[in-house]
C-alpha cells in the first residue's frame, strides 16, 4: 500500500514537471479595430523540451467575430544546450458588430492537466470618416501609441504602419523609413511585422514597425512625424498600335501586357505628429513600472558551518528589466552574502517587452543552529492600480551543523590579542587550536603569528624592517613624483586621462555611419566606468540620470547626457550621412563630457579625501 502511494506521488510530481515545461500565450496585434477591418490573434505554444507540442483548442469569443483565415509555423531554438520549441498559430478575424468583446485564445492538455491562455479584450468601433477615406487609397500610413499618458519608466509602444492595397504590393520598392528620435526615452527596437488587414472590404498588406519606449522623465513630449520614402511603379501609356485578334478582342488591353511598361516615381508618406504626457510616479518614488513576479531557490537547506549556499533570485514580468537592481533578501545575523553574477533575457509578445533577470550569489552561515532564510522582497509600481506594490518570495528553513574542517595549531605573540572562533579572546603567548575555515581577521600587525623557527623569525623580521624603512620610502617617493604631478591626486589624474582618451577616440570618428555610433557608445561606457565606477552594462540613459542625481550632479547636465545617449542609440541603427551634422554632434558630445568632467561629485569627495 505504501509503495502504491509513493508511485502515485512520483507520477503527480512528474506530471506537474511536464506541465511547467509547456506554456500557452495569446496576443492581439491591436486592441481596438473598426467595422470593416480585420485583426490578428496569435496563439503561441512553447516548451523547453524537444518533444511534440500539444495542439491548442480553437479560439472563441462572446460573439461579434468571424474567422477568415489561419496559418501555423513551428520554430526551435537551442541556446547553451537548452531547447525551446514554439508553435505559433495566427488567426485572421473580422468583427461583425460593434462593442467590447472578450476573446478566449485557447487551452492545452498536458499530462492530464489543463492550461489556459489568458483572456484578451478588444473594442470594435463604428467605421470612421478617416477609415472610409483611407480605405479608398492604394497606400497610406499611420502612427499610434498604446498609451499617451504613461508614467515615468512605464512601457509604451509606438507603432508605425504602412498599408498597401494587395493589388499594388508588387509596384512598391526601395522602402526607406525615418521614425522620430524619441529624445527623453529609452527605446528597444522590435523586428518589423507583416500581416494582412481588411479595411472597407479591401485587403491590405500591413508593414508594422514597433518601438518599445520607456520615458526617463516626466513632462509633455511632442513626437514628430514619421516619414517613409519609396519607389512606386506606375503603369504608363505606351501608345502602341491597337491589335485585334480573330475574335475581335484586344489582347494587348489585357492587364498582363499593359503592366509590362511602368514609370518609376518616388513617393513620400508622412504620419501626423503626436503629444505624450508623461506622468511622474506618486511621491517621486523611483521604482520599476509594470507587472512582475519573483522566484527564490537555494541549492541546499542542510549544511556545515562556513559552507556556502548558492541562492538564485529571479525577477520576471512585463516591464523594463534593465532597471532591476539586486532585491533585498532578509538574512539571519550570523549569515554573510557574497554577490556573484546576474543574467538578463528578453522576449517580445505582441507589442509588449517581457524579460527575466536572475541574480546568483553565495550565502555563508557562521554558526550552527536552525535559521530561516528569506523572504526576498521586491517593490515595483503597478501602472494599472496606480500604486506601489511589494512582492515576497518563500522562506527556507536552514539547518547549520558543526563543521569538521582541518585543525590548525597557532601561537599568538608580540603582545597582540586576537579574536578567534566564537568571539573568544586569546591572549599573548597562548597556544590555540582552531579550524582552518574559521580563522577570522587578526587584530594586530604582520608579526602577530609567531613562526616556531627562531632563525626564520629573525630573517623575516629583518626583511620586514628592510622593506618598511628603506625600500618602501624610496619607491613611494619615486611613485609620488610620477603620480602627484602639479599637486593633483591619483584620482584626479586618472579622471583627466580618461577624459583625454575619450576625446581622442571621438576625434578619430569621421564618417558618421552606424559603426561610428557604436564605437561612440563604447567610448562613453568606458568613460563612465573610469569616472563614476559604473559597469558597461549599467550605462543606459535611465541609469545615468539616476546615478548622476545621486552624485549631486546638476540635473540639466545629466539630462543633456541622457538625451545624447538616446540620439547615439538611434543613429547606431540608421547612421548620419551628413558630415556637417556629424561634426556638430561630436562637438556637442565632447562639450557635454567636458562640462560633466568639471563637476565635483560625492564620489570625488570620498576618493580624494
Amino acid at each position: 500500500m505504501q509503495g502504491r502511494k509513493i508511485i502515485i506521488f512520483l507520477i503527480i510530481i512528474g506530471m506537474s514537471h511536464i506541465a511547467c515545461a509547456v506554456n500557452i500565450v495569446g496576443s492581439l496585434n491591436s486592441t481596438e479595430v473598426y467595422m470593416g477591418e480585420s485583426f490578428e490573434l496569435k496563439v503561441q505554444v512553447s516548451s523547453n523540451k524537444d518533444e511534440s507540442l500539444p495542439a491548442p483548442t480553437s479560439p472563441r469569443s462572446n460573439g461579434g467575430f468571424k474567422m477568415t483565415d489561419s496559418r501555423s509555423m513551428t520554430s526551435m531554438k537551442i541556446i547553451n544546450g537548452s531547447v525551446t520549441k514554439t508553435q505559433e498559430t495566427t488567426y485572421e478575424m473580422e468583427p461583425t458588430k460593434t462593442g467590447t468583446f472578450v476573446i478566449y485564445p485557447g487551452g492545452i492538455n498536458v499530462g492530464g492537466a489543463r492550461k489556459e491562455a489568458a483572456l484578451l479584450k478588444i473594442k470594435v468601433s463604428p467605421q470612421s470618416k478617416v477609415r472610409k477615406e483611407t480605405g479608398a487609397l492604394p497606400f497610406f500610413v499611420e502612427a499610434e501609441f498604446t498609451s499617451k499618458t504613461p508614467y515615468v519608466g512605464q512601457q509604451v509602444a509606438y507603432l508605425f504602419k504602412l498599408y498597401i492595397n494587395q493589388d499594388y504590393v508588387r509596384r512598391i520598392s526601395s522602402l526607406d523609413l525615418s521614425i522620430p528620435e524619441f529624445i527623453g526615452f529609452w527605446k528597444e527596437q522590435i523586428k518589423e511585422r507583416k500581416y494582412y488587414k481588411t479595411i472597407d472590404r479591401k485587403r491590405y498588406l500591413v508593414y508594422e514597425v514597433p518601438t518599445i519606449l520607456f520615458p526617463t522623465r516626466s513632462g509633455e513630449y511632442k513626437i514628430e512625424e514619421a516619414r517613409i520614402n519609396f519607389i512606386y511603379s506606375e503603369p504608363k501609356k505606351t501608345g502602341s498600335r491597337r491589335r485585334i485578334n480573330n475574335f475581335g478582342n484586344s489582347i494587348f488591353n489585357d492587364p498582363f501586357f499593359s503592366g509590362m511598361s511602368y514609370k518609376r516615381t518616388r513617393k513620400s508618406l508622412v504620419t501626423k505628429s503626436a503629444v505624450l504626457n508623461v506622468r511622474e510616479l506618486p511621491s517621486g518614488i523611483a521604482l520599476p513600472v509594470g507587472e512582475f513576479k519573483i522566484g527564490f531557490r537555494v541549492n541546499k537547506q542542510r549544511l556545515a558551518e562556513h559552507d556556502a549556499i548558492t541562492a538564485i533570485v529571479s525577477l520576471e514580468g512585463d516591464g523594463n528589466i534593465n532597471d532591476f537592481t539586486e532585491p533585498f533578501i532578509k538574512l539571519p545575523d550570523d549569515f554573510k552574502k557574497f554577490s556573484s553574477k546576474s543574467d538578463v533575457s528578453k522576449n517580445f509578445v505582441g507589442t509588449r517587452m517581457q524579460g527575466k533577470k536572475t541574480f546568483e550569489f553565495a550565502i555563508v552561515p557562521e554558526k550552527k543552529g536552525n535559521y530561516k532564510l528569506g523572504p526576498v522582497c521586491f517593490k515595483y509600481f503597478d501602472s494599472k492600480t496606480g500604486k506601489a506594490r511589494e512582492i515576497k518570495s518563500q522562506v527556507y528553513d536552514i539547518t547549520v551543523e558543526k563543521g569538521d574542517s582541518e585543525i590548525v595549531s597557532m601561537n599568538i605573540a608580540n603582545g597582540n590579542a586576537v579574536t578567534a572562533v566564537n568571539n573568544s579572546t586569546v591572549e599573548s603567548g597562548e597556544n590555540i587550536k582552531i579550524k582552518a575555515t574559521e580563522i577570522r581577521a587578526i587584530k594586530g600587525n604582520q608579526n602577530s603569528l609567531k613562526i616556531h623557527s627562531d632563525s626564520e623569525e629573525i630573517l623575516r623580521n629583518l626583511y620586514y624592517h628592510l622593506v618598511f624603512w628603506f625600500c618602501f620610502p624610496v619607491f613611494g617617493f619615486l611613485y609620488s613624483k610620477e603620480v602627484f604631478k602639479f599637486g593633483k591626486s591619483e584620482r584626479q589624474i586618472a579622471i583627466k586621462r580618461s577624459l583625454k582618451k575619450a576625446v581622442s577616440e571621438l576625434n578619430e570618428l569621421k564618417s558618421g555611419g552606424k559603426e561610428d555610433f557604436k564605437v561612440m557608445y563604447s567610448v562613453i561606457q568606458k568613460y563612465f566606468g573610469d569616472r563614476f565606477d559604473i559597469s558597461a552594462a549599467d550605462v543606459t540613459a535611465s541609469n545615468i540620470v539616476k546615478t548622476l542625481k545621486e552624485m549631486e550632479i546638476d540635473e540639466s547636465i545629466s539630462l543633456k547626457i541622457a538625451d545624447i545617449m538616446q540620439e547615439i542609440n538611434f543613429y547606431s541603427m540608421s547612421g548620419l550621412n551628413d558630415s556637417g551634422e556629424f561634426k556638430t554632434f561630436i562637438t556637442k558630445l565632447k562639450e557635454s563630457l567636458k562640462l560633466l568632467h568639471s563637476q565635483k561629485t560625492v564620489l570625488d569627495k570620498e576618493k580624494i579625501r
